[in-house]
C-alpha cells in the first residue's frame, strides 16, 4: 500500500477538503469494500477520512490506483492552523495512519480465517506531495484564508462560533476511552461437512459508571444478524457445535499477538448478558453455496436488523464491577431533537501485530424516532462505541448510520432522569 500524493480540492473560510491517493499492489487476487483511512493525521493532526463505498477488484501483483479517498477539515474545530499552512507553503504533508478493508471472501474462506467479517489492515507513514490548484493563486489564496483563520483564534473573533468540543471534554477523549470503553469478542464453533471451525466477532463496548456496560444486541448470537451464516445454518450446510458459544470482556490494549492478557469470561460467569430493545426480523432470500442438478438452491431466512429501535446488549458484572465508567447524558440533552457534533470511537485492530488501538470520531446526528441517525456514515468498526456529547452518553452505535439510545431502567440507575425516549 502506498500513498501516492494529495490534492486541495476545497478550501474556504469554514473548511478544507483533502484527496488522498492510494495505490495498492495486491500479493494475491481480491476483492475490496469499505476501503477506508483509520487513526489519520496529517502534519499530525487528527482528521477524518470519508470511507469508499465501491468495490475494488485486485489482480494478483498488479498496481490498482483506488479512487481517491476524501478528508475533510473544519476550520473551527483545529486549535492550529500552523500543520495545514506548512503542508500547503511546502508542498508536502506527512500521512500517518491505517488503511482497512474488507476482504469479499467465500464461505469456506471465511471459516478458515475464523470470522465472518474479514478485512485487512496495513500502516501508513511516508511524506507525499501536496497538490494545490493549478497556479500559483490558488496557493496564495489557501495562505490567505488560512491567515484570515488563524487572526479569528488569536484575537477570539471565531470564540463565539466554536463548539464545546474546543473544551477539556474534547482533549480528554483518549483518556476517556483508555478507562472506559471495553472490547467485546464473540465466539462460537460451526462444522461444515467433517470439519469443525472457530468463528469470532470482535465489537466494542463501554461502561457506565453505575457498573453496567453496554454492547450491541448482535454480540449474542452473531450469526443471525448475517444472512451468509444464517442462511447456511438454516439450511443444514453448516451446524452450530453445541456449547461453543463464548464471550469475552477486557481493555482494547490487553490485545497483542500474544493473546488477550486479562479478561471476564460468560462461560466462566464473570457477568451476565441481557438483551433490550426490539428483536425484529427481516425476511431475505439468500442462494445455497451447492447448486443441485445445475439449479441455484434458493433459502428463505429472517436475519435480526442491526439497527432495531432500542436493541442493545447491557452485561451485568457477577462480582465488583471494574472502576470508571462514563457519566449518561441529563433528559435535557437526549431529548434534543439534534446534536452539533457527537463523538464515537472506532476499534483498529492492526492485522500485522495483532494490536488493537481505539480511536476517535467526531460527526453531527440527529433524532430520527426512537433512534439516533448519524449525518455521516461509519463503518462496522465503530459498532458498540458510546454515542458521546460533553455532557454523557447518549446512546449505543449499531450500524453504519443508526445508534440506540439507552434503555430506561439503564438511565434511572445511572441517576439520570428517564422519559427523554
Amino acid at each position: 500500500m502506498k500513498v501516492v500524493g494529495t490534492s486541495i480540492s476545497e478550501i474556504d473560510p469554514s473548511h478544507l477538503r483533502v484527496a488522498v491517493d492510494l495505490s495498492v499492489t495486491p500479493s494475491r487476487s481480491a476483492t475490496l469494500s469499505g476501503v477506508r483511512l483509520t487513526s489519520l493525521k496529517l502534519n499530525g493532526l487528527p482528521v477524518y477520512a470519508e470511507p469508499l463505498n465501491e468495490e475494488i477488484v485486485l489482480v494478483k501483483e498488479k498496481p490498482v490506483a483506488l479512487p481517491p479517498l476524501y478528508v475533510t477539515v473544519q476550520l473551527r474545530d483545529v486549535t492550529s492552523v500552523e500543520p495545514l499552512r506548512e503542508m500547503i507553503e511546502k508542498e508536502v504533508v506527512h500521512v500517518q495512519g491505517h488503511m482497512v478493508a474488507d476482504v469479499k471472501l467465500g464461505f469456506l474462506e471465511k471459516l478458515v480465517m475464523h470470522t465472518e467479517h474479514p478485512r485487512v489492515s496495513l500502516s501508513l507513514a511516508s511524506d507525499v506531495p501536496v497538490s494545490i490548484g493549478s497556479g500559483p493563486f490558488e496557493k496564495t489564496a489557501a495562505l490567505a484564508i488560512l491567515t484570515v483563520v488563524d487572526f479569528g483564534f488569536k484575537t477570539g473573533i471565531v470564540q463565539e462560533g466554536l463548539s464545546t468540543l474546543e473544551s477539556p471534554w474534547q482533549r480528554d477523549l483518549e483518556k476517556l476511552a483508555k478507562t472506559n470503553l471495553m472490547e467485546v469478542e464473540s465466539s462460537y464453533s460451526l462444522k461444515e461437512k467433517d470439519s469443525s471451525y472457530p468463528v469470532s466477532l470482535d465489537q466494542l463496548g463501554f461502561k457506565l459508571k453505575s457498573g453496567v456496560v453496554i454492547t450491541t444486541a448482535e454480540v449474542k448470537e452473531p450469526w443471525a444478524y448475517d444472512t451468509e451464516f444464517l442462511g447456511r445454518i438454516k439450511s443444514g450446510e453448516a451446524k452450530l457445535v453445541k456449547n461453543s458459544g463464548e464471550i469475552l470482556l477486557f481493555a482494547p490494549s490487553s490485545r497483542s499477538s500474544s493473546g488477550i492478557a486479562d479478561a471476564y469470561s460468560l462461560t466462566h460467569k464473570d457477568f451476565k448478558l441481557s438483551e433490550r430493545g426490539d428483536k425484529g426480523k427481516e425476511a431475505v432470500i439468500t442462494e445455497a453455496a451447492d447448486l443441485k442438478d445445475d439449479k441455484v438452491d434458493l433459502t428463505k431466512v429472517k436475519i435480526r436488523p442491526r439497527n432495531a429501535p432500542g436493541s442493545l446488549s447491557v452485561i451485568t458484572f457477577a462480582g465488583k464491577a471494574p472502576a470508571g465508567g462514563f457519566d449518561v447524558a441529563p433528559a435535557s440533552v437526549t431529548a434534543q431533537d439534534s446534536w452539533t457534533k457527537v463523538a464515537v470511537y472506532r476499534l483498529v485492530s492492526d492485522s500485522q501485530t495483532g494490536k488493537d488501538t481505539v480511536d476517535v470520531v467526531v460527526l453531527p446526528a440527529r433524532r430520527d424516532g426512537k433512534s439516533i441517525h448519524f449525518e455521516r456514515p461509519v463503518d462496522s468498526s465503530f459498532f458498540g462505541s458510546p454515542i458521546l456529547v460533553p455532557e454523557g452518553v447518549l446512546g449505543v452505535v449499531q450500524d453504519e448510520e443508526t445508534g440506540a439510545f439507552l434503555p430506561e431502567d439503564v438511565v434511572k440507575a445511572a441517576g439520570a432522569k428517564s422519559g427523554t425516549v
